[in-house]
């Protein structure tokens, strides 16, 4: 579907009546990452996952504006078009970089619901190893022969993936144009930049309720890039360190709207937020083996905050 200028590929399940869950994909994956846990939201909820411009089926020619701030902005025409207006949002990876620009832009926090934000740094500088942005920036990079599913399988994984899900990953990624537009996604950022501006735009429009979910065992992400306990009671005072959201009517020391009353129930708790232990894991081992480990765990957590948003809010 066109949506000022680009052409998005999407899938939906569910009932358009229901409340919508918008599911944005990280690097290197496309809508499909979210298909199994899409069938297991539908009952309940109209889900839409979409392909990120420059990936997949989506628009991603040399005239397209393929970086996080373009692809966001289209996205907002996208769902206007289509007649969304409030939303749940999942990201995940690079996605999380695509729904901070969508957070950015004016009106767009008070149109998002919840928000399940996953695997991606948050207000501290990303750690050691990180992704080699700038080789990740060339095409020579992207052009690399099952690039996808090699990501996937690499010794930077903690998970075990079937022969199946890679051969998918790297149908997905196969698509004409996708190492040129991917390259172009790269150019022009770096973590350091997108910590600053999330710094500046996005965390103060964080008005919704806000979970982040993070893997215990990531070797990139670790747990002090992450907010402390400590940290977010100093710096925003919607946590009572006990998992007891303050009223929404608190006012956010950020300026303006009620404090982002982030991270829930058990992940207010001393030391960390939203990074489970492995005997804390809202998911089994055998599903954290299965194709889809993360999308899994988003769906537990989604729709925990989601009820417990919207209690929170009634009351």
């Amino acid at each position: 579907m066109e949506a000022d200028g680009p052409v998005w590929h999407f899938v939906t399940a569910g009932d358009p009546a229901d409340e919508v869950v918008l599911m944005v994909h990280g690097y290197p994956d496309t809508w499909w990452a979210n298909a199994e846990v899409m069938a297991l939201l539908s009952d309940e909820y109209y889900v839409i996952a979409v392909d990120v411009l420059g990936y997949g089926q989506s628009d991603k020619g040399p005239e397209i504006d393929v970086s996080y701030a373009g692809a966001a902005g289209s996205l907002v025409a996208l769902l206007d078009k289509i007649g969304v207006k409030a939303f749940n949002l999942i990201s995940h990876d690079r996605g999380t970089i695509v729904s901070e620009n969508l957070l950015a832009i004016d009106d767009m926090s008070n149109r998002v619901s919840a928000y399940v934000r996953m695997q991606q740094s948050f207000d501290k500088p990303h750690g050691l190893p990180r992704p080699p942005h700038a080789a990740m920036a060339s095409v020579e990079f992207q052009s690399q022969e099952n690039l996808a599913g090699t990501a996937y399988s690499s010794n930077y994984g903690s998970v075990h993936f079937p022969e199946r899900f890679l051969q998918r990953l790297n149908w997905e990624f196969g698509f004409p144009g996708t190492p040129e537009a991917a390259a172009r996604t790269f150019q022009g950022t770096s973590f350091d930049i997108e910590l600053a501006f999330r710094m500046e735009n996005v965390i103060p429009k964080m008005t919704m309720p806000v979970l982040l979910v993070q893997g215990t065992d990531d070797p990139g992400q670790k747990a002090e890039e992450y907010m402390t306990s400590a940290e977010s009671a100093a710096r925003c005072p919607c946590c009572l360190g006990r998992g007891e959201p303050l009223p929404a009517r608190r006012r956010s020391p950020h300026g303006g709207g009620p404090c982002p009353r982030a991270f829930h129930q058990r992940q207010c708790q001393p030391t960390r937020h939203g990074l489970l232990a492995p005997g804390e894991l809202p998911v089994s081992r055998e599903e954290l083996r299965s194709p889809m480990p993360y999308v899994f765990m988003a769906l537990r957590v989604l729709v925990t905050v989601i009820f417990v948003a919207h209690a929170a809010a009634r009351n």
